[in-house]
């Protein structure tokens, strides 16, 4: 068995996982592999050359009805990665979609000017795998800094009007400092028509404990082996039905309030893999050896 096939075992087997025994894996970018990512030319083929998408949509459920993936309605591939020296998250995802709906408008009033009404993703983070429960409505404002603190939610769209592509819950998804360089950036490209390709490529600095400022802010340090908690949302606005596709773990009765409430315990678990060679072929190797359920 190869080593890091032997590597992402192991962990399942004794990490404690948020939601699921399942590890996807977070490729370790060198130096090297970083320098070729261009967040901004709309495209993800570099990805192919750091490894096998981490999550496609034969990895998720649509949230409420548990839908089927379809890929003549939706397919996706999302790569996760992160970097050392730079502490950083990286994500891209390739979409293609039968309907592509986004006039997102930053500047825009109502639903124009919301991510959450076009066709985007969500990516929310909890380095330091502390979990937590969230927020119900009646929590007070002044608790967030101690329910939030130590998770991070973002959004992103492929293009928009005006303004930045990606934006960040606690300031309501404006822009903050923690989406601008050198904390946060992003890219997108939208290529075609019915079906639509539709990228985003996004960096982000993850937070142990968010601040105002980074001046108050400590700021995870991660490391290779390292368990994170993460979960990423697909929202395909189509015109007549719309669908946000989720991890399969994640179970609507474990937590209706993940979308908004960091609800950290409902979390899926990374791996933050050590850059390593052969990491295509271990990683792909796993991916098979879950499809046949071979033991």
């Amino acid at each position: 068995m190869n080593r890091l096939l032997t590597v992402l075992l192991m962990w399942t087997a004794v990490s404690t996982a948020h939601t699921g025994d399942r590890l996807f894996p977070f490729y370790e970018l060198t130096d090297e592999m970083l320098a070729t990512i261009d967040i901004h030319d709309g495209f993800i083929d570099e990805w192919y050359d750091v490894g096998e998408p981490s999550m496609t949509v034969l990895d998720c459920r649509t949230w409420r009805d548990e839908v089927l993936p379809d890929p003549s309605n939706l397919d996706f591939r999302i790569w996760l990665a992160w970097h050392d020296e730079s502490n950083r998250i990286f994500f891209a995802i390739a979409a293609i979609d039968d309907e592509y709906v986004n006039t997102h408008d930053r500047s825009a009033e109502g639903e124009r000017g919301s991510m959450y009404y076009h066709d985007n993703i969500a990516f929310q983070l909890d380095a330091d795998h502390s979990g937590g429960t969230g927020h119900r409505n009646e929590t007070p404002v002044e608790e967030y800094p101690l329910i939030f603190g130590r998770t991070q939610q973002y959004a992103a769209v492929a293009r928009t009007a005006s303004g930045p592509v990606l934006g960040e819950y606690w300031s309501g998804w404006r822009v903050s400092w923690m989406v601008n360089p050198p904390y946060g950036d992003a890219g997108g490209g939208v290529h075609g028509e019915n079906p639509t390709m539709w990228v985003i490529e996004f960096f982000v600095t993850p937070q142990d404990v968010w601040g105002e400022g980074p001046e108050n802010t400590v700021f995870s340090d991660l490391e290779a082996n390292q368990i994170v908690g993460f979960v990423t949302i697909v929202r395909d606005r189509d015109h007549t039905k719309s669908s946000n596709w989720k991890p399969s773990s994640i179970q609507d009765d474990e937590n209706p309030f993940l979308l908004d409430r960091a609800y950290a315990d409902a979390f899926v678990d990374g791996l933050l893999l050590p850059a390593r060679s052969t990491a295509v072929e271990d990683v792909t190797w796993g991916r098979i050896k879950a499809s046949l359920q071979v033991d």
